[in-house]
């Protein structure tokens, strides 16, 4: 099982990659090797979610954070 530390650094990454994409810095972005463009966001949004709870794990804790996005 991986320190909430090490989750928290994944969720930076993600959340730092997601804002990226919206605010449309970039066509597409590299990484881990992977290409993502926007149309990756609902699978890039599942991934936060699930690194999220898993962070909760991680602490100790079950709570979960309940997030709605979306455009104005």
């Amino acid at each position: 099982m991986r320190t909430a530390a090490e989750i928290q650094v994944e969720l930076d990454a993600l959340n730092a990659l997601i804002l990226e994409i919206i605010q449309q810095k970039f066509a597409f972005v590299s990484m881990s090797g992977r290409t993502v463009t926007y149309h990756d966001l609902p699978k890039l949004r599942e991934h936060r979610t699930e690194l999220e709870a898993e962070l909760a794990r991680a602490a100790g804790s079950e709570t979960r954070t309940f997030v709605q996005y979306g455009r104005p």
